[in-house]
């Protein structure tokens, strides 16, 4: 596993004493200028040139289904935090929707959900206390980005690439940490 380059889709990444941890679609986040006790965020999506202010379809998409976390060989925590990591991503409505489940080493459950577009608008992620949005956009037919925002600030930018067979999700995060210097990490999923 790496933690450089940057890919597509989604991210999540954990902070804790001055390290990132990515676990796919999300992050969570502590923010040191904030004094609670953990934030979730996820990375600012540029606009780059072709994006449109509408979402493409999201019918059979390559990343539609459950997909589990694959433990990194190089640990960002010491020791890893998770039994398991798992992430759900559905069709709604004219959207799609995120579920992401933590198992923690001791049995505590982390549960998150998000619901929105791919296109690149802010939409809040549930269960946490603080204000956390995400902002997806698709940019291509096997990748998308997240831009995650805490309390409106840019935190980090994900981006998740389904392999050509479906079966592995690959997802690089770029956060920027407390000396503001980047924050690379890469997480991989596998379809279960």
């Amino acid at each position: 596993m790496t933690s450089s380059g940057s890919s597509f889709l989604l991210a999540i990444a954990l902070a804790v004493a001055g390290q990132s941890l990515v676990l796919g679609s999300s992050s969570l986040v502590r923010p040191w200028s904030v004094v609670r006790p953990w934030s979730f965020v996820l990375g600012p999506a540029g606009q780059g040139p072709g994006t449109t202010d509408h979402a493409p379809s999201t019918k059979d998409q390559p990343w539609f289904g459950t997909w589990q976390q694959v433990p990194p060989e190089t640990k960002w925590f010491n020791p890893w935090p998770y039994q398991k990591v798992t992430l759900r991503i559905e069709p709604q409505d004219d959207g799609l929707r995120v579920v992401y489940d933590m198992v923690r080493r001791r049995g505590g459950i982390t549960h998150m959900e998000w619901s929105g577009r791919l296109d690149g608008r802010d939409y809040p992620v549930q269960g946490v206390d603080y204000v956390l949005t995400n902002a997806y956009r698709q940019v291509s037919d096997r990748s998308y980005q997240i831009a995650v925002r805490v309390d409106g600030r840019d935190a980090a930018v994900a981006t998740a690439v389904v392999s050509a067979d479906g079966s592995r999700m690959t997802v690089d995060t770029v956060e920027v940490g407390r000396q503001g210097k980047a924050v690379k990490t890469t997480a991989v999923y596998l379809r279960k």
